[in-house]
């Protein structure tokens, strides 16, 4: 197969299997001969905020001369941005090379695109011999696929919030229940501020196994530079603090200045990134309703009283009306659209939400479109924020490119 070919092969594999992903990547380790830690690795799960995290504490290591992999999902232009070694990302013919390798495992048939894609990257790392590894859950974290690695050295549970409800459960304990799924004996616990019912089944979890609960705050806008924008990220690197004080704990040397330049170089595109000035234009994947009220609040931090134009695109599985109601006060208008994913709702129904919000909307037919009909908006100077669905942020991306 090429590489083409090979990425098709397995996103072409069902979502979701009957069995849990832990199961199925326990087989699957084991018929690879992979029955233990490879290297020292740490697990984040969380609602929000994954992403930023590790990309944060990525750049901190790779500053201190440590070589890193990172797994994280989901793509937003190519497979090859879920598997990464010392900043780059992996090669097609390596994509093709393990990817044929994984996929000969018996386990294989039964696997999902995520599992896939995992053993893909354990495979990646081991022979590139990382000296940490940074792995993202992808749903959940009790039954997710990435839990059958082990014990991590750090366990990390970042903003937790609703969503995935028909996959984690509808109230806040239960998704801090399965997040909390990934925390395990003989290691650490790192969390940033969370609602307290969430706060409660963390730390009961910690408890129950004799794990020690950090819980860290926002960083204050004098500690670090980040060059990550947006008010939800200096809780993001509080975690990432948090991360890097544990390691300099037991004895990894990392001095402050790898920190320093690290919060200054880390990059995670898609996620307040400001892509064009004058008048701005921001990316930001905000796709559920903790996700949007930060990017909220983002925006008014950034642009005070004035109002921002808005394109936007979701899934329809998500608790739209709640979602776009949060920019009510922020927004001059929307256009929405549809995104490039057999999820997406269609734009029609969502102009029909936004104006019974009260807010005025319009839709075009798909992406490249309506970055036309927001800049038509933009005329005014006003900035244009871009948001909801990772599908839609992923093809604005190449547009704006």
């Amino acid at each position: 197969m090429n590489y083409t070919e090979l990425v098709q092969t397995i996103e072409n594999k069902r979502r979701f299997e009957k069995e849990y992903g832990a199961d199925i990547t326990a087989r699957l380790l084991k018929e690879a001969g992979i029955e233990e830690e490879q290297a020292p690795f740490i697990h984040v799960a969380g609602t929000n905020g994954k992403g930023s995290v590790i990309a944060m504490v990525d750049s901190i290591l790779r500053q201190a001369e440590f070589k890193v992999g990172r797994f994280t999902s989901p793509h937003l232009e190519t497979f090859r941005e879920r598997i990464v070694v010392d900043g780059k990302m992996i090669s097609e013919e390596d994509v093709v090379r393990l990817g044929e390798k994984v996929l000969s495992l018996p386990s294989a048939q039964s696997a999902t695109m995520f599992d896939i894609s995992l053993m893909i990257a354990v495979f990646y790392f081991i022979e590139q011999e990382c000296d940490f590894w940074l792995i993202e859950t992808g749903l959940g974290g009790l039954h997710d696929s990435t839990n059958a690695l082990g014990t991590p050295i750090i366990s990390v549970i970042t903003s937790i919030g609703l969503d995935h409800e028909a996959y984690l459960g509808n109230t806040l304990e239960e998704i801090a229940t399965q997040k909390a799924g990934i925390i395990k004996e003989d290691s650490v616990c790192i969390t940033g501020p969370q609602d307290e019912a969430v706060l409660k089944v963390l730390q009961d979890t910690c408890d129950e196994k004799d794990v020690y609960l950090i819980e860290m705050e926002p960083i204050d806008d004098d500690d670090f530079e980040l060059k990550l924008l947006g008010e939800y990220q200096k809780e993001n690197a509080g975690i990432a603090i948090g991360i890097i004080n544990v390691l300099v704990d037991i004895g990894v040397k990392i001095l402050p200045s790898d920190m320093e330049t690290g919060f200054k170089k880390a990059v995670w595109p898609g996620r307040m990134q400001r892509v064009k000035s004058g008048p701005d234009v921001i990316l930001d994947g905000a796709h559920n309703i903790p996700g949007m009220k930060a990017l909220a609040e983002s925006v008014k931090k950034m642009y005070g009283t004035q109002k921002v134009h808005f394109g936007m695109a979701f899934s329809n599985d998500k608790a739209i009306e709640e979602i776009i109601s949060l920019v009510k006060d922020v927004a001059a208008d929307i256009v929405f659209t549809k995104a490039n994913s057999d999820r997406a709702k269609e734009p029609k129904e969502l102009v029909e939400i936004a104006e019974k919000l009260g807010i005025p909307a319009s839709f075009e037919e798909d992406a490249k479109a309506s970055t036309v009909a927001v800049k038509k908006h933009q005329t005014d100077n006003k900035p244009a924020v871009y948001t909801g669905s990772l599908y839609y942020i992923g093809e604005l991306l190449k547009e704006f490119k």
